[in-house]
């Protein structure tokens, strides 16, 4: 009893995840009887999900239009942001709170929530990503730090960042 049966192996379906139960049923029989058992024995194991979801800088995409400002929304040199649908490729993930790193000091992010409402994201602080020149044409200017943004996602779905 609690033998391991060499040589079996379990691969579950694609985006399968969760608990799995198994029930093996063996007829024994000993060399020279007529006489046949049944043994049983059940297992479970539990299947951990894999993310298989591409979130990179080759899927997130910006989009917008340098020194022009949206009036309806009140933001100057507005950048959208939005991600490749290949990025969540099977449907089976949702996106969860949303983090963009790197962002340069003196930028802020904007997200539109649920109820169509703009909303400035939250500065989580500093990223270890060092610092960044914003003004590279110009000599002499003072580097600034990178830092990290939460924009909350309760839905599943890419808000409009």
């Amino acid at each position: 009893m609690g033998s391991e049966i060499i040589g079996l192996e379990y691969k579950p379906a694609e985006n399968r995840d969760g608990n799995v139960s198994f029930e093996v049923i063996v007829k024994n029989q000993e060399t020279g009887s007529s006489l046949e058992l049944d043994s049983k024995g059940t297992a479970n194991i539990t299947v951990a999900p894999v993310v298989d979801a591409d979130i990179s800088t080759e899927t997130v995409i910006a989009n917008g239009i340098e020194d022009q400002e949206i009036e309806d929304i009140n933001l100057a040199n507005p950048v959208k942001l939005t991600i490749d649908t290949n990025a969540l490729p099977d449907g089976s993930e949702t996106l969860g709170n949303i983090i963009l790193d790197e962002v340069p000091n003196g930028f802020t992010v904007w997200y539109v929530d649920s109820s169509d409402t703009l909303v400035m994201a939250t500065n989580i602080g500093a990223t270890g990503g060092g610092t960044f020149d914003l003004t590279p044409n110009i000599d002499g200017d003072d580097e600034v730090a990178r830092n990290k943004w939460l924009v909350p996602n309760t839905d599943g779905t890419m808000p409009e960042i």
